[in-house]
């Protein structure tokens, strides 16, 4: 079953259960709680269900907790966090502006002098997403493994777990090698 709330889509297996992966728009989510009675687990963006670099609109522990509470009929459920691990997301708070330049015809993705070693050129079909070499100690560190990592943050904002995303990166570099 698919069910549209403003910008929203939602997927459930059957009208008992289901999983539901919110990537966008997740403001209305916020607002449209009760509407979640027939899931039980959801996965919503990052750590803010907006794209303001400041982290105004970062969620919080409280609506975290909202929502688990209304998953399952009120009976909880699971929240998980949406987690890119192959691409440098440019309205991450890790990402720092001064390492791309605006560019007519890359819509901003040209690297510049300060762009970190482990940052490839922005993905051409995704703006504002650059693959990085994820075996580099400083993108794990980003990731993983420090008390400022985007993992760690995802915790301490009461999610259960994260769905991990572009996990097919090696591909980009399999390319770039063989060719």
């Amino acid at each position: 079953m698919v069910k549209f709330v403003g910008e929203i889509s939602l997927y459930a297996k059957s009208k008992q259960s289901g999983f539901i992966i919110v990537l966008q728009n997740g403001e209305a989510l916020a607002q449209e709680i009760g509407y979640l009675v027939n899931v039980d687990a959801v996965g919503i963006e990052g750590l803010s269900y907006g794209y303001d670099d400041d982290g105004s609109d970062e969620w919080t522990i409280d609506e975290i907790t909202k929502i688990k509470q209304g998953l399952n009929n009120s009976n909880g459920g699971y929240v998980i966090c949406y987690m890119s691990i192959g691409e440098a997301e440019d309205y991450r708070y890790y990402f720092k502006k001064e390492c791309t330049r605006p560019n007519l015809f890359d819509n901003g993705g040209s690297l510049t002098g300060k762009a970190p070693n482990w940052m490839e050129p922005q993905n051409k079909n995704w703006s504002g997403n650059f693959k990085v070499r994820y075996w580099d100690k400083e993108w794990k560190n980003i990731i993983y493994g420090s008390s400022n990592s985007y993992l760690d943050k995802i915790i301490s904002k009461g999610f259960d777990g994260v769905y991990l995303d572009i996990i097919d990166a090696y591909e980009y570099f399999e390319e770039k090698v063989n060719h």
